[in-house]
């Protein structure tokens, strides 16, 4: 069975199961994905600023709807029975009775990776009016999105099948993707880039054509358009040899035309929220403009911030394998290791043609 195959069936078994048995709003800010979706499905792509908060005038009862399950977040010793999630199908969706909602922290986010979840809950609301179908309907739409473009990019690339299959099987990605979480389409979406940048440097083509600089462009746009903290991984461009361009000019140009598409996406999109900003947590003093301030008066400071950062590495690694809920539900240790020796394994054992050194070193910094 090739490797893309393999995935769409382990995805198909394990997807469904994460969907079903996540209680709603058990992912991160799943409750704000969820108001960010719903604002969607109505047309409405710009948020609405009212005093500190940024949102959007919805049905009062999803507050309500939300409530229901709060006391699980952060709190993995709480449980939830299948009679309450089906209880909670009497909140519906009122369109009389509108208050503004503030979900600072998801109205800013671009409207892309939203796409799914809201078409899910648009065709839900021609036959329900139920909040608890629309959460579900934004869910499965989600996940085949994501399983859609994770597949696309295991076909694509002519190297490191079973490196991408492995990466897009942990945990944590076949979770976020049976979630209303953004990070499915983000990881979809960066996922397909890479795996194209991989075709085009390694592929059997040996000279690529305008379309090919095209597809990158917009690729690099998607990405910088799910999660605009992902604007350099479009420079994996550079792993393409020249030779592949035919000119240096060429190839600089392509580089220019894919750089500058992701620059001017993440830019118009800037500009588009500069009057409705508001910093998630500006109830507690959080201030971008200080914070860039105290940066650059305070470089050593930074420094040490970043390093102590990268000391939380182990930290990073167990959640980037999977820690579930609001970030709260661990994994049992044996699994996480388990999943490490898998990708470990995998990738000392991928017989499939290799990057030159200088490529993959290349590859790290990106990363």
């Amino acid at each position: 069975m090739s490797p893309e195959w393999l995935y769409l069936l382990i995805s198909i078994l394990f997807g469904p199961a994460f969907l079903c048995l996540t209680p709603p709003f058990q992912a991160p800010d799943e409750n704000a994905h969820f108001l960010r979706s719903l604002q969607i499905s109505e047309g409405r792509i710009v948020s609405v600023k009212h005093g500190n908060a940024t949102g959007d005038y919805l049905s009062s009862s999803i507050l309500e709807f939300v409530a229901n399950f709060r006391p699980l977040r952060f709190n993995p010793d709480a449980k939830t029975s299948y009679a309450q999630i089906r209880a909670s199908h009497e909140f519906q969706f009122d369109d009389r009775d509108r208050i503004f909602i503030g979900f600072s922290n998801a109205a800013i986010h671009p409207p892309l990776t939203y796409l799914p979840q809201a078409l899910g809950m648009f065709l839900a609301r021609q036959f329900s009016s139920s909040l608890l179908v629309l959460f579900y309907a934004g869910r499965c739409l989600n996940l085949v999105a994501a399983t859609a473009l994770m597949f696309w990019a295991i076909r694509l690339t002519p190297i490191g099948k079973l490196i991408l299959t492995v990466l897009a099987l942990t945990p944590m990605t076949v979770f976020l993707s049976a979630s209303l979480s953004s990070d499915a389409l983000t990881n979809g979406f960066s996922f397909l880039l890479i795996a194209y940048v991989l075709r085009c440097a390694a592929g059997p083509e040996q000279s690529l054509t305008r379309s090919s600089i095209l597809r990158l462009a917009l690729l690099g746009c998607a990405v910088g358009l799910s999660k605009q903290a992902y604007f350099l991984l479009p420079t994996c461009y550079l792993l393409i040899p020249a030779s592949r361009l035919g000119t240096s000019r060429s190839y600089w140009t392509g580089f220019i035309v894919v750089m500058g598409a992701t620059f001017l996406s993440v830019a118009a999109w800037a500009i588009i929220l500069r009057g409705i900003y508001s910093p998630a947590d500006v109830m507690v003093g959080m201030d971008p403009h200080l914070q860039v301030h105290f940066i650059l008066t305070h470089p050593f400071e930074f420094a040490g911030a970043v390093l102590r950062t990268v000391s939380q590495a182990p930290m990073y690694l167990q959640q980037y394998i999977g820690v579930l809920g609001w970030l709260d539900t661990r994994l049992p240790r044996w699994l996480v290791i388990a999943e490490v020796i898998i990708i470990a394994v995998v990738c000392l054992q991928d017989t499939s043609p290799h990057l030159r050194l200088a490529q993959c070193l290349y590859a790290i910094g990106i990363a």
